[in-house]
């Protein structure tokens, strides 16, 4: 029996729905951790109760703190402040936070490796801020980054490129999502790192396929969540993005249909239940306000269910965000029926070729011309051939299976 520890964005379902794959399907005897990082207080344990999938945390015995605070690398931090230093950082007052947080990070590093005596770090980003612990950890445990696609593709701070630079260089596996990923990697890190990049998808929940195969043709219900989240009946409804980050370009997009003769036959909706900010959410608060346009600003997580239906209420689905990985979101409303309008310069190019059907455009501009020529009316044999695709593709229990053997070939 291993231990592996389980770090990156763990709030998301789909990091929860791989585990909880791997241990029932595959009846993996190994034990798993997760932890929610912080950069001053105690990892914030993340384990499902419902579904007991993770391990609780054990208590840092004393006598192991204490020899941990003597143990602390001083030269390594300094080392890694002096860097920080030369890529620009002038602020003293920034330098003495950085120090703490390396001493946080460090602490918690030896936490997991001697007293939970964990074999396998799988961390899901390579954001500089995660992979703090992962560069105190000593070669006995082995590392693993899974890259999902924003932030691989959003780096561009010369110290973060150094910190992701030096993580992948020392990485023992390296997983992404498709072969564009792949390439831009490989690109910007180094093609030396090609022998440890391995291409697997996330596990997608079978629940929310189930669901929309449950809610399909039920008109009743899905009407009855219209009028719950005061969508009208009478128009076409169109989802922009898939969560509440600016880089989904949802006022961007918006602009394009002001003052468009089609707008008024249209309901915008805006996930924004996840990487919402204060600051992002009063924006669209106000553009909603001054805007000609029926625009509805959902930000509460939703259950399975409306979430199935809403899939099925969308007649069209908008994702052009400035950079993207394999969208579970997309392949879902794809798999509802809805009419998908993606940017051409997303890493889509696998659905292309399975045959899932996208519309690309080349600029944000053109949303409105394509939502006015598309037909929404797709007929139940073109859906049934959709969800056999998918289901094909992406629900396997081959990708369980892949996702297994990368974590057991470290161990």
């Amino acid at each position: 029996m291993r231990k592996i520890l389980v770090g990156g964005y763990t709030d998301s379902v789909y990091v929860s729905n791989l585990y909880e794959a791997i241990i029932n399907e595959t009846r993996s005897d190994n034990l798993f951790y997760c932890f929610k990082l912080s950069k001053t207080k105690r990892p914030k344990e993340s384990w499902e109760n419902e579904r007991f999938l993770f391990e609780k945390f054990v208590p840092f015995p004393f006598v192991l703190y204490v020899k941990s605070l003597l143990r602390i690398p001083i030269l390594t931090i300094l080392r890694l402040l002096i860097v920080k230093i030369a890529m620009g950082s002038k602020n003293p007052v920034t330098h003495l936070r950085f120090i703490k947080e390396q001493v946080h990070y460090y602490l918690w590093a030896y936490y997991f490796e001697k007293v939970l005596k964990i074999d396998v770090f799988h961390c899901h980003t390579i954001i500089p801020d995660y992979l703090w612990i992962s560069y105190y950890f000593t070669s006995n445990v082995k590392i693993i980054y899974s890259i999902w696609g924003s932030d691989l593709l959003r780096i561009a701070n010369p110290y973060a490129y150094k910190m992701s630079f030096a993580a992948l260089q020392g990485a023992d596996s390296i997983v992404v999502a498709n072969v564009n990923l792949r390439e831009f990697l490989l690109v910007k890190f180094g093609h030396n790192l090609q022998a440890k990049v391995s291409l697997n998808y996330f596990i997608l929940s079978e629940r929310i396929f189930n669901r929309i195969d449950f809610y399909s043709g039920k008109q009743k219900e899905i009407s009855n969540l219209k009028k719950r989240f005061k969508i009208s009946l009478d128009k076409r409804v169109i989802i922009i993005g898939h969560s509440g980050d600016c880089a989904d370009q949802h006022m961007e997009i918006l602009r394009h249909f002001e003052n468009k003769a089609i707008s008024k036959q249209l309901v915008f909706i805006l996930p924004l239940s996840y990487g919402l900010t204060e600051e992002y959410e009063k924006q669209l608060i106000d553009y909603q306000s001054t805007s000609s346009l029926d625009i509805i600003l959902q930000t509460d997580f939703l259950s399975f269910d409306d979430l199935a239906a809403l899939k099925l209420a969308a007649d069209y689905v908008v994702m052009t965000p400035i950079s993207d990985g394999n969208s579970a979101f997309l392949i879902e409303s794809i798999y509802a029926g809805s009419q998908c309008i993606v940017g051409s310069w997303l890493p889509y190019g696998r659905m292309i070729e399975v045959g899932l059907p996208l519309i690309e455009i080349s600029a944000l501009e053109l949303i409105p011309e394509r939502v006015l020529q598309v037909n929404t009316s797709a007929t139940d044999r073109d859906i049934t051939a959709i969800r056999k695709i998918i289901r094909i593709e992406y629900l396997s229990r081959n990708i369980i299976n892949k996702w297994n053997t990368i974590l057991n070939n470290q161990l």
